[in-house]
């Protein structure tokens, strides 16, 4: 998993942030929801349980977290932000192009991404 620098958080995640990433650290179960680059190119995002991203399946898996969330409904509103926050400054709604597109220079291997 890659975290993106200028992770977007919800309102409850934001006051808990700290805990949250604790917990992510030592991989405990948590109540969190992180917001992801899609998986396919039908989507705009992905919602995942963190919980669900503790399974091995997900291991290999090259997933980038753009947003935390507390909270299955946080995550979806949180969602709607990123896509609104991508359209009021690009136009568009193809969020993996904005993101990856300002930040195309990012080394990955250089800790050019957040990291809990």
């Amino acid at each position: 998993m890659e975290w993106y620098k200028n992770l977007y958080l919800g309102e409850k995640a934001a006051q808990k942030h700290f805990k949250l990433l604790r917990k992510i650290n030592k991989r405990r179960l948590t109540n969190a929801y992180v917001v992801t680059l899609p998986s396919n190119s039908d989507n705009v995002l992905d919602i995942y349980s963190y919980n669900e991203l503790l399974q091995r399946h997900y291991d290999s898996s090259r997933i980038f977290i753009v947003g935390l969330a507390y909270g299955k409904e946080e995550a979806m509103e949180l969602t709607k932000d990123i896509i609104f926050d991508v359209y009021s400054k690009s136009g568009t709604v193809k969020v993996s192009e904005y993101i990856m597109g300002n930040f195309r220079d990012i080394d990955l291997k250089k800790g050019e991404v957040f990291r809990p």
